[in-house]
């Protein structure tokens, strides 16, 4: 951008959970330009190159055209860029130079705009941080610039439903036997996607497929795993789809069902088939609010004693448009706009990250297929991020009818101080009898999104596990660097920990054989949050926001905002309410009138219903106040929250669907047909046949002959 311009107006979109495997045209919501004589855009995005086929990125900048006046053409510079976590440009597009816009006219970027490599692998910290890409957009008028400055921010989530689906019963379904469950998605209107499974005999075929209902048009990129014994998957398929009301069932696997039926010990544990079903899905039919909490809402009932301090504000992903003053904002099309004078863009280069290409490592030499009387446990953690030091994430405990009824957990570690990440096993102690000893032979892994072991630990045997007692490998199981940087695809695919843990008896091994799967997910809140008419704030005056979370009780954290004037501060803090233990990271930032931060800070906190406020960030007033075109655009503070949080107090379902829950009310005709099961990340335990499940503490057990 010229240094000579001052008027810009900054469209700025985010889109969460951004997936190389994701190659449909992605379109932001329609930003209304109020300086660019009231003409609407919008962005969009193609993954794999508007031809579907490239190894590269592309964006486009479209004009809707106008919403009142009727303005046939405008000239308009610009540019387009991709952000970093720190607001910088990351990238920048080749300079928008005297381009005539006219309606539904749109400016793509170059075919070579940015390597698909380069965004989801080599430099995946600098274009998706916190798994968030970040685009920005700069317009201003070529000739007689008179455009007021504009910020207009967007956000788009790309939703992912993850469960596992269990076929009961398989060697008794009978010859195209339809198996049907359906799944509500936490679009607007509820609408559900249906999943059936049959077979078909003449061609030796096990088939599932998918289609949504209730007029709904949806894009999804879909993959469907079928499950062994052990965990792994033995055959799977992805998809992509434009699915709508109309069509018909869209194939997702086809498994051969002879196969399955002559190795049931390996394929059939307790005659029921695994399907671990995995897609991402975006509709360009959902309103999205451009400023969010993603899985978060703001607390509505909140003590009178409290309300009136409620100042500040901050958009719900699935609200309702808010009306604004004005004078200060205007809202339209589900985009916020703030009037102010733009601060000079600081463009930084930064290198690219060459990952070192590691060969897995050799598995043990023993087939863990062909092994039998092994107890295996399955933990994903979600959304793991490497900010997360100095923290302990525990699984949930594992119940094992094999091993004589004993309880297992696995803890997580990750230190600054050794760059490692350390992974151990702990038996809790029995449920019901007391065993004092087993002596067990185990092994740690780490597998990747096809069920392979990326990183196998020492393997221990003969090893005398007492109640209480804790196995650890080594101090670091793997360091950080090779995790979230070098062999992030390996380690992290779709932002998800895959840790499985192998136990089996050193003697008599009469084990039979179990699979236990648990997910852990860890929370982020993402928000922006204005304090408004900042020059009248009083020495001292308090503003506060509560904020929910989707934990049991529904616990609210606490914000709030105030100055010293003494110390010369404005500070930041945050408390949890309603007796809610929590570990948190937690960065604040503050956003100039560009959008881009110009002071932030990160901590760690194990927070608790007794401990004081917690300080976020401390800014300086002097500063703030001294250049109010930059810092205060409309007399007001704009500060960026993001946060990953989880805790040890919240029962955690361990086949789950997130942001999502089974279909209660499908109507009688299609209810009789749903026989698969599929558990809700937030739903209370299920009672299971004790023959073939036996479920505690939210945990499922699956026997196998």
């Amino acid at each position: 951008m010229s240094d000579k311009c001052e008027d810009v107006v900054t469209l700025l979109w985010d889109i969460e959970n951004i997936n190389k495997l994701f190659t449909y045209k992605i379109e932001s919501p329609v930003f209304l330009s109020h300086s660019l004589d009231r003409t609407r855009w919008k962005m969009c995005l193609y993954p794999k190159g508007r031809d579907n086929n490239s190894d590269h990125m592309s964006f486009s900048i479209i004009r809707c055209g106008s919403w009142i006046s009727e303005v046939n053409r405008i000239i308009l510079d610009g540019e387009l860029s991709i952000m970093d976590e720190l607001g910088e440009p990351s990238l920048v597009s080749k300079h928008i130079k005297n381009h005539g816009f006219i309606k539904d006219h749109s400016w793509s970027t170059c075919k070579t705009f940015v390597s698909s490599d380069d965004v989801f692998n080599k430099r995946r910290t600098d274009f998706i941080p916190y798994n968030v890409l970040h685009v920005r957009c700069r317009l201003w008028k070529s000739f007689n610039n008179t455009t007021l400055s504009e910020l207009i921010t967007s956000h788009t989530k790309i939703e992912r439903s993850y469960f596992i689906w269990k076929i009961e019963n398989f060697s008794c379904l009978k010859d195209h036997e339809v198996k049907k469950m359906h799944v509500k998605t936490p679009f607007s209107g509820s609408p559900t996607l249906s999943y059936r499974f049959y077979t078909d005999e003449i061609y030796d075929e096990a088939i599932i497929e998918i289609k949504p209902n209730n007029g709904f048009n949806l894009s999804i990129w879909c993959e469907v795993m079928a499950l062994n014994s052990t965990g792994e998957r033995f055959d799977w398929k992805y998809n992509a789809f434009t699915l709508n009301d109309e069509c018909i069932y869209e194939r997702c696997l086809t498994l051969n069902l002879s196969r399955l039926l002559n190795n049931k010990t390996l394929y059939l544990p307790m005659d029921a088939l695994s399907l671990r079903i995995d897609s991402f899905y975006w509709s360009s039919d959902v309103n999205v609010s451009p400023i969010t909490i993603p899985n978060m809402q703001i607390c509505e009932n909140i003590p009178s004693t409290e309300k009136s301090d409620c100042q500040g504000e901050a958009e719900n992903v699935m609200s309702s448009p808010r009306k604004y003053d004005q004078q200060s904002m205007t809202k339209t099309d589900n985009t916020e706009v703030y009037h102010f004078k733009p601060d000079k863009s600081c463009e930084k280069e930064k290198c690219d990250v060459n990952p070192d290409t590691h060969q897995n490592l050799e598995r043990f030499v023993q087939d863990m297929h062909c092994m039998e009387g092994v107890v295996t446990l399955l933990w994903d953690i979600e959304n793991f991020n490497n900010n997360l030091l100095e923290h302990k994430i525990e699984s949930t405990v594992f119940l094992s009818n094999s091993l004589d009824q004993t309880r297992w957990k696995m803890c997580l570690y990750t230190t600054e101080s050794n760059d490692g990440i350390t992974l151990n096993l702990t038996r809790c102690g029995s449920l019901k009898q007391r065993v004092h000893e087993l002596v067990l032979d185990c092994e740690l892994s780490i597998l990747d999104e096809n069920g392979s072991i990326t990183f196998v630990s020492k393997q221990i045997t003969k090893h005398g596990f007492v109640e209480n007692h804790t196995w650890s490998p080594c101090e670091a199981f793997v360091s950080r660097s090779e995790v979230f940087s070098k062999r992030r695809a390996d380690f992290i695919p779709d932002n998800v920990l895959h840790i499985r843990c192998q136990i089996w008896r050193s003697f008599n091994n009469t084990t039979l054989s179990e699979l236990i799967t648990s997910q852990t997910k860890i929370e982020r809140s993402y928000f922006i949050w204005k304090i408004e008419n900042f020059s009248c704030l009083k020495d001292r005056e308090m503003k506060k926001i509560h904020v929910k979370t989707l934990f049991s009780g529904s616990p609210t954290l606490s914000y709030r905002f105030y100055t010293d004037e003494i110390y010369d501060e404005a500070i930041i803090e945050i408390k949890p309410n309603n007796g809610f233990n929590l570990s948190i990271w937690c960065e604040v930032m503050a956003l100039n009138s560009t959008g881009e931060m110009f002071d932030w800070e990160h901590n760690a906190f194990t927070l608790n219903e007794e401990c004081i406020y917690k300080r976020c960030l401390t800014l300086n007033l002097s500063r703030l106040l001294n250049n109010k075109t930059l810092y205060l655009p409309m007399d007001a503070l704009s500060l960026r929250i993001d946060s990953f949080y989880w805790s040890s107090d919240v029962n955690v379902s361990p086949i789950t669907i997130p942001n999502m829950q089974i279909c209660e009310n499908i109507p009688s005709t299609e209810k009789s047909d749903c026989q698969g099961k599929a558990e809700n990340v937030m739903s209370s335990p299920r009672k299971c046949d004790q023959q073939s499940m036996t479920e505690n503490e939210n945990t499922k057990v699956c026997a196998a002959l």
